[in-house]
């Protein structure tokens, strides 16, 4: 049942999160950021914009209450809300894929050493990524079974600006003091942080699960 709840979330929101989301996101890394832009900006670009993907599509079920039409199916509203946490996953997963592919193409195109590009996007940018999404969307998902679209409408800013704050206080980033690789300090960092992107977004989900099964629709 969560599959066929997760396949309808990929049928009826993929034109909409490539054409309109992930197509304009490349178009802009090509022109703007990655001529004219440092490096480390394009994989917060490209993080944003996949936190923007996730985010509509809780949007727009909420504005268009199609909640109302699934929970008159036999289904519970805990694989209702399971299937919305797995769709934003795929959604990071193909927005990794996508946006990766765009920029290596534009580096290609621009004729930039390719060198540049793996010390740009490496396992150090896909951890940081990894990391604003999962603090991003464990924070503003529940406000929305609670608070419906005003609630993502506050929360979302609120807890992408919290997931880059809290980023770069953990990996000390400044002008200075960045590096496109992995620092000894930071594998101490990542073992202790790998385990909260893991485990947020479950908590994130039963506290969502918990608000939604005691909301009335």
């Amino acid at each position: 049942m969560i599959l066929n709840l997760i396949l309808k979330d990929i049928r009826g929101y993929w034109r909409y999160i490539i054409f309109s989301i992930f197509l304009p996101a490349t178009l802009w890394i090509s022109i703007l950021i990655i001529p004219h832009f440092p490096a480390r900006g394009n994989v917060i670009f490209s993080t944003a914009a996949i936190v923007a993907a996730i985010s509509y599509f809780a949007f727009s079920e909420k504005k268009q209450r199609l909640e109302t039409l699934i929970c008159s199916l036999p289904i519970s509203r805990r694989s209702f809300v399971i299937a919305r946490y797995l769709f934003a996953l795929c959604v990071a997963i193909f927005g990794f894929v996508i946006l990766y592919c765009a920029s290596y193409a534009t580096y290609l195109i621009y004729s930039i050493p390719i060198s540049e590009f793996f010390i740009t996007y490496n396992l150090k940018s896909f951890f940081i990524a990894l990391y604003i999404i999962s603090v991003s969307v464990s924070f503003f998902f529940p406000f929305i079974y609670k608070f419906r679209i005003m609630g993502m409408i506050f929360t979302l800013p609120i807890g992408f600006t919290l997931a880059m704050h809290s980023m770069v206080l953990i990996f000390n980033f400044t002008k200075q003091s960045y590096k496109p690789y992995f620092l000894d300090t930071d594998f101490v960092k990542i073992i202790l942080i790998t385990p909260l992107i893991l485990i947020l977004p479950i908590i994130s989900a039963m506290i969502s699960i918990k608000l939604y099964e005691r909301k009335n629709i």
